[in-house]
């Protein structure tokens, strides 16, 4: 079985994941922590050791899909001197007795294994895009209204982490950077609030959250994390 935790909210994905391990080591399951390279040994694990899977064994990785190529170019008629690791994905997805649970630090529609694994995605909630939309000058009053309203019920962390994700997405969008996967209507929304900011103001802005995390990180940041956003939209918005 192939499971695959994942979502843009990656705070309460990872929470998730790690709260998994523990459950079921009080189920008494054992549970083992590899690197998603060695999945590949799973299946000889499983034939040279049969007293590994003697009782319920899970297996925890992450950021695995990454590792996945869907397409190899033309198929050789030539049997392969080893399974690739997207066979052997498709493999323990179909086995009930191999339990594979994997992080993901993305959202469900990027995953390249999402056709044979089970899924449970964290998405961000509709509030947190409105609070995004409302970072622009001028925008301070609605902005610290709606950045009061998203703490109320998310992590911090994950509200910081989101902002400054969008604010890196604008500083490129005044280049016309864009990921592959943005649709054209994002970028002409992206574009247009990212022309709203004047001269350095956008990145002098990104800079004032590279500089809150450091101080979260360093545990030097004597505001927290709520003020300390306020106070830099007071700055700049």
């Amino acid at each position: 079985m192939l499971s695959i935790i994942c979502g843009e909210d990656t705070v309460l994905s990872r929470k998730y994941f790690t709260d998994l391990k523990v459950e079921y080591a009080k189920k008494e399951c054992e549970v083992q922590e590899i690197l998603a390279p060695q999945i590949q040994n799973l299946l000889k694990w499983q034939g040279e050791n049969l007293n590994l899977f003697a009782s319920k064994t899970v297996f925890f990785t992450d950021h695995l899909d990454s590792l996945i190529i869907k397409k190899r170019g033309k198929k050789s008629t030539k049997p392969l001197p080893v399974l690739t690791l997207e066979v052997v994905c498709e493999i323990i997805a179909k086995k009930k007795d191999i339990s594979l649970i994997v992080w993901e630090e993305k959202a469900q529609r990027d995953l390249k294994l999402k056709t044979i694994a089970q899924i449970k995605e964290f998405k961000p909630s509709s509030s947190i895009f409105k609070l995004l939309e409302l970072c622009k000058p001028g925008f301070l009053k609605e902005f610290i209204h709606m950045l009061r309203l998203v703490l109320d019920s998310q992590d911090p962390m994950f509200v910081f982490i989101m902002l400054t994700r969008h604010i890196k997405t604008l500083i490129l969008a005044r280049e016309d950077i864009f990921s592959p996967i943005v649709q054209s209507w994002q970028r002409y929304k992206l574009t247009d609030q990212a022309k709203l900011w004047q001269g350095e103001k956008l990145t002098q802005f990104y800079e004032g959250l590279y500089k809150i995390e450091l101080s979260t990180k360093s545990g030097t940041n004597p505001y927290g994390m709520k003020n300390s956003l306020e106070i830099l939209a007071c700055f700049h918005l």
